[in-house]
């Protein structure tokens, strides 16, 4: 939702465009039905880890000359054909919360290759201050900032900052822990007829801040089921993909919208547990339960 809030909150409206089936992130083929002669940018999210197309999305935006903006607050660390999300095409924003891979309590950052676009965001954070509060207190003197547009006050603390920063120490080994907790994954619902292991396209290097696992078609039990009985044995999962244009805020305005491919995701995908530090005996739990209580 905090996505669709930003469209908001710069005073635009969101419309939404559907899914790619297997990656659950934005289908570069069918951006072009949500786009109207209003349509400003495109606002490409990189979901549960996964990265989206961008090379794609990206000749949509220019062919139409629409901005795009990422939300990469799911995918820090992935990479699109060897190049790491937040350096590619359009300024991406990037999210501290504790469930993300650098977890500072909250907070984020934006990644960007535009050095005005940077220099602006520094400003707009802090009040619109021309100068900033660190350039103030170093000064020997007095400085006089000035105000020249209308900012936010968007500043980390210094305490979090260094929670977050010592982190970037270890993301690399983080970033191999979930890979390799993935591929156990994949290997062990492969093996499980009514599971689906998560699909990376070859372009992909997958972060997996989440771990996303579907029921096939003519699975004995549905998804919310199968979640609770995992629930009821001590494993927690999450319910998968949540289609925004459910959610009421946007029924009341617009009413029904129909998105097929979404809405089947958002019926059959769950997250399985997966953090660092996870057990190959935590691990074979998960994927025993499944197997012994689907049926």
């Amino acid at each position: 939702m905090a996505t669709a809030n930003a469209i908001h909150h710069s005073g635009a409206s969101p419309a939404f465009a559907e899914i790619e089936a297997r990656t659950y992130n934005l289908d570069p083929a069918r951006i072009e039905e949500a786009i109207t002669p209003r349509t400003r940018a495109i606002l490409l999210v990189h979901q549960i880890g996964l990265p989206a197309d961008v090379d794609s999305v990206a000749a949509v935006a220019s062919r139409d000359g629409l901005a795009l903006i990422e939300d990469g607050a799911c995918t820090f660390g992935g990479a699109h054909k060897g190049k790491r999300i937040g350096g590619i095409a359009g300024p991406t924003c990037f999210s501290f919360h504790p469930r993300r891979m650098i977890a500072a309590g909250e907070g984020g950052m934006i990644a960007t290759n535009d050095g005005d676009l940077a220099e602006k965001a520094r400003v707009l954070r802090s009040t619109g201050a021309s100068v900033s509060d660190l350039v103030r207190h170093r000064a020997e003197g007095t400085i006089v900032q000035e105000y020249g547009d209308v900012g936010y006050n968007c500043r980390m603390t210094g305490a979090k900052a260094a929670i977050g920063l010592i982190q970037f120490e270890t993301v690399d080994a983080m970033l191999e822990q979930r890979s390799s907790l993935a591929r156990r994954y994949d290997a062990a619902l492969a093996e499980i007829e009514d599971l689906e292991p998560h699909y990376v396209p070859a372009y992909a290097t997958h972060a997996y801040s989440s771990y996303a696992a579907r029921l096939r078609p003519g699975s004995p039990v549905d998804r919310d089921t199968l979640v609770r009985r995992m629930a009821d044995a001590g494993i927690s999962c999450r319910v998968g993909i949540q289609p925004l244009h459910w959610e009421p805020i946007y029924r009341e305005r617009w009413g029904a919208l129909g998105l097929p491919v979404t809405e089947a995701a958002a019926r059959t995908v769950f997250f399985l547990p997966i953090f660092p530090g996870m057990t190959g005996e935590q691990k074979s739990r998960v994927v025993e339960n499944p197997a012994k209580r689907s049926s």
